[in-house]
């Protein structure tokens, strides 16, 4: 598994688990069934309203489906990642999230990079081309990534391990010391 190093100014270095084409698929994989269920949505609504309004206003309306369909494939990664710090649904089942190349948060820019760039990556080649790239790159980056500096990292449990002595409080000690087990301290 290839992984991101970074050493911090104390020398100490952090190792984390870059994400691959399997976990990427599936993410994708969640996050278009959760766009179609959306889009389909949104047709019915439309078709709803050509038929109740007629006379001209349906091929006007597909028009804006069709139109809203591209604007909100594009929006869609983007408004996620840059509200939910770098995961959508589908990322977030799976357990990965877009950070910027050296493993701080990604900005918002660089958000909106990788979602134009996502059009390019869905070119089918026959397969799509983000992820042959994804497959070959040594840091499993697709052509939005490459471009916006961005990688995609597993991210493991985030839960916080329990404190030790939740109730000690310092002004509460007599001697003003915790006594701390040796696997506590």
């Amino acid at each position: 598994m290839v992984k991101l190093v970074v050493q911090t100014p104390e020398g100490v270095e952090i190792r984390q688990d870059l994400a691959g084409v399997g976990s990427r698929a599936a993410a994708a994989f969640v996050d278009g069934l959760f766009f179609l269920v959306v889009v389909a949505g949104l047709g019915l609504l439309i078709a709803i309203a050509a038929s109740v309004r007629g006379g001209g206003a349906e091929t006007f309306l597909l028009g804006v489906y069709l139109g809203g369909i591209l604007l909100l494939g594009l929006a869609y990664p983007f408004v996620f990642h840059v509200a939910q710090d770098g995961q959508t649904p589908g990322k977030k089942m799976v357990g990965i999230r877009v950070v910027s190349a050296d493993g701080s948060p990604a900005s918002t820019a660089q958000h909106l990079i990788r979602s134009l760039l996502l059009l390019a990556d869905l070119l089918p080649v026959p397969i799509p081309l983000g992820f042959w790239l994804i497959a070959i790159s040594p840091e499993h980056a697709r052509l939005g990534d490459l471009a916006a500096g961005t990688i995609v990292l597993r991210v493991g449990d985030e839960a916080r391990a329990p404190e030790p002595r939740p109730t000690d409080r310092w002004s509460t000690l007599i001697d003003r010391r915790l006594p701390l087990e040796p696997h506590a301290a």
